[in-house]
């Protein structure tokens, strides 16, 4: 099985949950000897995941974070978004048994390619009136495309589910609840008995 991942996550939110999220999730997808996952990302990414059946390919176009903010600046983003898109289609173009995986809401390029998109929230879908900065409501309209394209859908909670079905009425059993996990790296060593004891003691518990 081939997994293709565009790799927004690594350029655009290189912190914060979603980028958490998906390096642990890439990571752990690499070892299943049937896998092979194609990440193709954007110049000058940060903190590529690694892995054993993973291939990573960077987008060779010029960043163009030396431009001033400004409609020039914005025009120029969509029209580098619109050839990254059709670099993509000829990139991976005819790939059999594939899954596409967007880190940040990509409608897939390919119709026939399985979709698998992950939701965490729907805050600003249920709340938009306490989100109206330009740049989400444009993460909203792609989210938006995302879900409706998508033939499955992985959501965080059973609330996120709930509030999917309500927004977009997508049917039930195209939506799989799965919790978060929890890396062990997360955990401290286990303290001493002596230790704990003398914590205790000290504040009177």
């Amino acid at each position: 099985m081939k997994i293709i991942i565009d790799g927004l996550i690594y350029s655009s939110a290189p912190s914060g949950g979603g980028y958490r999220y998906f390096n642990e999730l890439i990571t752990r997808l690499s070892q299943f000897p049937d896998a092979e996952i194609n990440i193709y990302t954007r110049k000058n990414p940060t903190h590529l995941p690694s892995g054993t059946h993973l291939k990573i390919e960077q987008d060779t176009l010029p960043t163009g974070k030396w431009l001033p903010e400004g409609w020039i600046k914005d025009n120029l983003r969509h029209v580098k978004h619109a050839l990254q898109k059709q670099i993509l289609k000829r990139k991976f173009a005819g790939i059999q048994n594939s899954i596409f995986h967007s880190t940040y809401y990509t409608a897939c390029p390919w119709k026939k390619m399985p979709q698998v998109t992950t939701v965490y929230d729907m805050i600003s879908e249920i709340f938009p009136e306490t989100f109206e900065l330009p740049h989400i409501k444009e993460t909203r309209e792609a989210k938006s495309k995302a879900i409706k394209n998508a033939s499955q859908i992985i959501a965080i909670s059973e609330t996120t589910k709930r509030d999917i079905q309500k927004v977009y009425g997508v049917q039930e059993h195209l939506i799989d609840v799965i919790h978060l996990g929890v890396d062990y790296n997360f955990f401290a060593t286990k303290p001493s008995e002596g230790i704990t004891q003398a914590l205790l003691s000290k504040h009177h518990l």
